[in-house]
């Protein structure tokens, strides 16, 4: 009376975990073993699985609409198309996107844009809706075709040379600033 034969525990998080843990408790008892000898992946509980110390954080995929417009030219109000990723904590964001805009008309200005960047922003505030700076790197491409233009001295127009490609296009790397606000930050959609 009053002296242990055996003994074992295990720690459980929930109540709900009770369910796994008490034939795991009475194998361990009757046959005398450990109580890690007799687990599986029906019988984790809380008290199994070490707590992992990470910094939390959430990818976003980024979708949207925005339009261009090439000053001097009949192009106004493009609609492009751009997707992206990015990586956000509660103070800051690393992103990627991808942007993409043009409008090869057989008749009238033609003009294509697609670029590719990577940077960050900074939060200025931790709350649900905070402005933000930042910036980044961009690859970005654009081609420009101006209309053929009628002559003053004819009434015609002037010749299109569809097998010497007039476009005029460059491309390179290039820095960014972006500003903004961002709404919505602590709802999970």
């Amino acid at each position: 009376m009053g002296t242990i034969i055996i003994e074992r525990q295990i720690w459980i998080t929930h109540i709900e975990e009770i369910i796994q843990a008490a034939p795991r408790l009475v194998d361990a008892l009757v046959h005398k073993k450990s109580i890690d000898s007799n687990i599986d992946v029906e019988s984790v509980v809380g008290g199994d699985t070490p707590v992992i110390r990470k910094i939390t954080g959430e990818s976003l995929w980024t979708m949207g609409l925005f339009g261009t417009s090439v000053p001097g030219t009949n192009l106004m109000g493009e609609l492009g198309f751009e997707v992206g990723l990015s990586y956000e904590r509660p103070s800051y964001a690393i992103e990627t996107e991808f942007r993409f805009t043009g409008d090869e008309a057989s008749r009238g200005d033609s003009f294509v844009f697609g670029s590719w960047s990577i940077g960050g922003r900074y939060f200025l505030n931790k709350r649900n809706i905070s402005p933000y700076l930042g910036g980044g790197l961009a690859l970005v491409g654009t081609r420009y075709q101006a209309e053929p233009r009628i002559s003053p001295f004819q009434n015609k127009w002037e010749p299109d040379d569809s097998d010497t490609e007039d476009w005029e296009g460059d491309s390179g790397l290039g820095v960014y600033v972006i500003g903004g606000i961002e709404m919505l930050r602590l709802s999970s959609n």
